[in-house]
């Protein structure tokens, strides 16, 4: 979300992955099996309220 400092949105996003990942464990997923990361607005494409949300996401990719 442009509306928001670099930082900021850096922040926000590991916390966002970090409570996935606090979720996952919880629910029987190893930690040591989870990476987490964030993207902040670097791989954003919204450009209003609508795209801004498709943005606040979090991508869980699992390995065969």
């Amino acid at each position: 979300d442009p509306r928001g400092e670099i930082h900021y949105n850096f922040s926000l996003g590991h916390r966002r992955a970090a409570s996935v990942k606090e979720h996952l464990v919880t629910h029987g997923l190893a930690d040591e099996r989870i990476e987490t990361s964030s993207v902040g607005e670097l791989e954003a494409t919204g450009n209003d309220e609508d795209g801004w949300a498709r943005d606040r996401k979090v991508e869980v990719l699992l390995d065969s």
